[in-house]
C-alpha cells in the first residue's frame, strides 16, 4: 500500500494466475480504509485461494489488524482456502514478524530490524522470506529478537511452504 505500483502488480499477478487456470478477483486493499470497507471483505466472500503479496510488514500488519476484510480473510480460511503470501504477504501470518522501522538500504538489507505482534495465523512462528539472500550472519545478529518459544520459518527464493495436515512440505 505504500508502493506506487500496486496496479502494475495487481494487473501481473492477474495474469499470471489467471494462466494457471484462477479466476481471479483483483483486490485493491491498500490502506486501513480499504480493510474497513464492507465492499472488499464481501469480495471475497467465495475466494478458495487468498494471495498477498509483499510490501511492508509492519505496515500490512496495522493495516488489517481487526478488520471486516481480515475477519472475512480468517473466515473463508477457517472454511477452507488457501492463503498464501510473498515476502511481507508471507510474514504477516505469523505471531510475530520481523519489521524495518528505518526502512531498507542500498544494499537491499534492513538499517535496523525490530519484532512485532503479526496477525497470529501462524503460532509461535516468524515467517522470514528471502532466506538465502540475507546473510547467515544477519540472521544471528537478529536471533535475539524473537521470544521464547518461537521459531523462525525461514523460506528461501523461488520457494513455496505449504502447511498440510501431515506437516510442512517445501516446493521450489
Amino acid at each position: 500500500g505504500l508502493e506506487d505500483t500496486p496496479r502494475a502488480w495487481i494487473e501481473m499477478g492477474t495474469v499470471h494466475f489467471s494462466r494457471l487456470g484462477a479466476d481471479v478477483i483483483p483486490v485493491m486493499v491498500l490502506d486501513r480504509r480499504h480493510a474497513e470497507d464492507p465492499r472488499h471483505a464481501e469480495s471475497i466472500a467465495a475466494a478458495d485461494w487468498i494471495y498477498f503479496s509483499g510490501g511492508k510488514p509492519g505496515y500490512v500488519v496495522e493495516t488489517l489488524t481487526g478488520t471486516p476484510f481480515w475477519s472475512a480473510v480468517v473466515r473463508r480460511h477457517l472454511a477452507g482456502a488457501v492463503l498464501a503470501g510473498a515476502s511481507a504477504g508471507a510474514m504477516m501470518l505469523g505471531s510475530r514478524t520481523f519489521h524495518f522501522p528505518d526502512g531498507i538500504a542500498d544494499t537491499g538489507l534492513p538499517r535496523r530490524v525490530a519484532v512485532r505482534d503479526a496477525l497470529g495465523l501462524l503460532p509461535g512462528m516468524l515467517v522470514a522470506p528471502h532466506f538465502d539472500a540475507v546473510p547467515t550472519e544477519f540472521w544471528r545478529t537478529w536471533a535475539h529478537l524473537w521470544q521464547d518459544g518461537h521459531r523462525m520459518l525461514g523460506i528461501d527464493e523461488d520457494t513455496a511452504i505449504v502447511e498440510r495436515d501431515d506437516g510442512w512440505v517445501v516446493l521450489g
